[in-house]
């Protein structure tokens, strides 16, 4: 967030025109005094011209770290650590209607990932240069048996696959006509991202954003206990429907390189909940966990990181 921050500071101000400086200057002087990017929006009136600005300047940013994120790892033969934790982890117990993962990034990596294993994605969108919405046709395009029971009975087995569930949009989420399309290529159109600020919340119950956020809200209903990545529980759009899982006692480890004022408030008041989360004294760098009011330190080691977690604990 604080790239992007850093990012919009510089590129808003040479976009927009003299009738969206007062507002922008709003949000800047927020930023300076420190409230960073998602208060400073929320606090500020933003105009939808102003908005789609914004919507384009994140679009553009996030999808050129995408490239280079992705290009490193392809040019380092390195898999992503989420791909190592799958191979080593999941892929042995994914069940047939798909592991749900639920990601608030734009950015494509963890389908990356994903794909990287050779492990299928739903995206909830059917086809692939140019993707409608419609989840029962994603799904039946994993069917791989269909075993008869008896007569007009039957069980469906799908192939391995990953159920991404992007609450936020995607990069590769575009409007076209007012309905919801996806497409791997940067078309000149609005994408279907929800950033920061005031209009998140009217956004976020578009077609679109609605069914992957419905289908998210079920899935951690659904689940007996989560694995959360970096993630500081400050999105209301998932907030309710977690929290209330968390407190009925699901085993919850959150992995994360700090925590927020949120999440820290999550792991003092839940036993269930175990945070890992990096220190660093100056003189000594490790990793540190809380649980049940509860820390311990774990010097010389980083398994609050994904990629060190998976080393440590699947080895």
């Amino acid at each position: 967030m604080w790239a992007l921050e850093k990012h919009l500071r510089t590129i808003v101000p040479t976009l927009i025109p003299d009738t969206l400086k007062g507002q922008w200057a709003d949000v800047e002087a927020r930023l300076a005094a420190g409230r960073g990017l998602e208060l400073a929006l929320q606090d500020v009136y933003v105009s939808s011209e102003l908005e789609r600005i914004i919507v384009k300047a994140t679009g553009d940013f996030v999808a050129e770290k995408e490239i280079e994120a992705i290009s490193k790892r392809l040019l380092s033969g390195q898999l992503f650590p989420f791909a190592n934790l799958l191979k080593k982890a999941i892929l042995p117990i994914i069940p047939s209607d798909g592991l749900p993962v639920i990601s608030t990034n734009y950015d494509r990596l963890i389908e990356y990932a994903i794909e990287s294993t050779g492990t299928a994605v739903n995206s909830l969108f059917h086809g692939h240069m140019w993707g409608t919405l419609d989840p029962k046709s994603s799904k039946d395009a994993l069917v791989d048996k269909v075993h008869p029971i008896r007569r007009n009975n039957y069980v469906v087995r799908y192939r391995p696959h990953v159920n991404v569930y992007k609450p936020h949009g995607s990069l590769d989420w575009f409007e076209y006509q007012d309905s919801p399309i996806r497409c791997p290529l940067s078309l000149n159109a609005p994408r279907l991202i929800i950033t920061p600020g005031s209009g998140k919340y009217r956004k976020g119950y578009e077609k679109a954003f609605e069914t992957h956020r419905a289908q998210a809200n079920d899935a951690i209903e659904k689940a007996s206990r989560y694995l959360i990545i970096g993630y500081g529980f400050n999105d209301d759009h998932l907030e309710t429907r977690l929290r209330t899982e968390i407190k009925k006692g699901k085993s919850c480890v959150l992995l994360t390189m700090g925590l927020t004022a949120n999440s820290k408030q999550v792991t003092e008041a839940y036993p269930n909940v175990l945070a890992v989360t990096r220190y660093d004294t100056g003189s000594e760098q490790g990793t540190e966990a809380f649980q049940s009011g509860n820390t311990y330190r774990f010097p010389g080691i980083n398994i609050w990181n994904l990629e060190d977690f998976v080393k440590e604990v699947y080895l």
